[in-house]
């Protein structure tokens, strides 16, 4: 059954912003939860015999959902998704480095993500990049312009990201400090206004772009990191800008943490306090993993650690029609850290309601062999990708044209588990047949015990464009679990796949390779094979 709750819930929040609504609805997606039931019979059954009272209820919200929606038609594609989370994606850090040195040498103490970054993380489906840097590399004094250089680098890469249909959220990676005074104490907090004003007019106009205020606001009162907030808020709407804003919350803005006390007044009490004229904001916190939640470990406590440290945080946001969204977490390359993200997500998709969604930590230029890197090497993906891509929908559709350009190749990379597996290869494709100008293979980019991750690349070999095409492949041995830009249907053994609109079209000796899926392993023989595409 669908899972009526989730949708009327996410329907709601798109079309009418969701807080006040939500409250309003509460009794009848309570009363939805009671129909998720895998039988039919049991569920009409329930239909029939309930009272006069909650059919009226019910039958004037789905009234009111519809009504709208035709005044909205843009966003019933909202609704149609509204089983996952709008935000999916990472933190491509580099410019946040050098902390040591300030404002610091570009390309020595610090480097901005690049575009093959960006079109590989597209590739994989993802929708939104946090983009960490540095205040006083962008403005090197209070109250001054900002820097030129700086602005035009942070430029290229919103630029660039948002062509292709992503969202960017920009992150001054300061913990509510400036050239290490904190703001509203060693720094005046109108300088905070000044440079968040500065930055929102050169941005205001890219619905894409999201303001986040600072990174991880700690050891201070969390009353002044309010008063902060609302300063910047304030005037980030004085220059008319309508754009997202993230605030986060005292302490390291942990979601753990959220309603403890140890570091002052709890977030949880204080935070109600934020004031946005434009009523367009949302709660962002952070979460690893490890045993201090510090995220200097690549061990995990548990499988079921990330859901259990959202809890209360997500109580916090419906109980006060807030919003929330994930922007720091990890794991490490073994199996528990793969459960862990896993479990974590999938309990961010359950709660969609009040979660827009989430951006790991991290990837990025600089960081080698970080142990949460999700930066691919020769192509190769990292581990911890195979648990993400399992709450990996569509990808964002590019802007102005609907033509993506090439992600980087992939290839295979070791499997999800603590000991790594012999690197799988390609399945090879046959020679196109008379008729078909296209070649295609499915590449395993990761296998483990259990299951295992496909991308396809599907290779234009003739002078002219295609405009359609199809693909077909038998998978005797596996059931798919999860698959990304593609429909699938079944016939016994073979599946057809159908790419989403915007990979269909195929430049002459081009090559899309952004399709793909994961799938759970039933026998020995589970690797696609008769791989074929055909234009249409």
């Amino acid at each position: 059954m669908l899972k009526l709750n989730r949708l009327l819930k996410a329907a709601t929040a798109t079309v009418f912003g969701g807080v006040a609504l939500q409250k309003a609805m509460g009794e009848m997606t309570s009363w939805c939860q009671g129909l998720q039931t895998p039988k039919l019979r049991t569920v009409l059954r329930g239909m029939r015999v309930m009272r006069s009272r909650e059919r009226l209820w019910i039958g004037a919200a789905v009234i009111a959902l519809l009504i709208g929606l035709l005044q909205h038609p843009q966003n019933l594609i909202s609704v149609a998704n509204a089983a996952s989370v709008a935000h999916i994606g990472v933190n491509l850090a580099g410019a946040d480095f050098g902390e040591g040195s300030l404002p610091g040498t570009y390309n020595a103490d610090y480097k901005y993500p690049t575009h093959a970054e960006v079109d590989y993380f597209v590739g994989k489906g993802m929708t939104t990049f946090r983009l960490p840097f540095r205040w006083e590399r962008l403005q090197h004094q209070q109250f001054g312009n900002l820097d030129a250089d700086e602005l035009a680098r942070i430029d290229d890469f919103v630029s660039y990201a948002t062509s292709k249909g992503a969202t960017v959220v920009l992150d001054p990676h300061n913990y509510a400090r400036y050239y290490g005074g904190v703001i509203g104490q060693g720094v005046p907090v109108s300088a905070f206004g000044d440079f968040w004003s500065k930055l929102a007019n050169v941005y205001k106009s890219n619905s894409r772009v999201i303001f986040g205020l600072i990174n991880e606001p700690n050891n201070m009162p969390t009353e002044l990191w309010r008063d902060d907030a609302n300063t910047a808020i304030q005037a980030i709407r004085n220059t008319g800008a309508t754009n997202l804003i993230l605030v986060p919350g005292n302490a390291w803005t942990g979601a753990h943490s959220w309603n403890q006390s140890w570091y002052g007044t709890p977030n949880a009490t204080v935070m109600l306090g934020i004031k946005d004229p434009g009523n367009n904001y949302a709660f962002d916190v952070h979460q690893y993993l490890d045993s201090d939640f510090s995220g200097k470990s690549d061990q995990c406590v548990s499988k079921t650690i990330g859901s259990q440290k959202l809890v209360d945080f997500t109580a916090w946001l419906r109980q006060n029609g807030k919003r929330g969204f994930l922007g720091e977490f990890a794991g490490g390359r073994n199996d528990t850290c793969y459960s862990a993200l896993d479990d974590m997500l999938s309990y961010i998709d359950n709660n969609a309601d009040v979660w827009l969604g989430w951006t790991y930590w991290a990837a990025g230029p600089l960081w080698g062999d970080y142990i949460f890197t999700l930066e691919p090497v020769g192509g190769a993906d990292r581990p911890q990708l195979v648990p993400l891509l399992k709450h990996i929908g569509s990808k964002p559709s590019p802007s102005p044209t609907a033509t993506p350009s090439s992600s980087p190749t992939p290839t295979p990379s070791s499997s999800p588990t603590a000991t790594p597996s012999s690197s799988p290869s390609p399945t090879p494709s046959p020679t196109p047949s008379p008729g078909t100008s296209l070649q295609a293979e499915a590449i395993i980019q990761s296998d483990w015990e259990t299951g295992f991750c496909v991308n396809f690349r599907v290779t234009n070999k003739a002078n002219t464009s295609t405009q359609n095409w199809q693909l077909k492949f038998q998978l005797p041995q596996a059931r798919i679990n999860n698959s990304w830009n593609l429909s699938l249907t079944q016939q016994g053994s073979e599946y057809v796949v159908t790419p989403i609109e915007w990979a269909r079209v195929i430049q002459p000796n081009q090559t899309q390779d952004s399709l793909g899926f994961c799938a759970d392993k039933l026998g020995s023989n589970y690797k696609p094979t008769q791989v074929s595409a055909t234009t249409l």
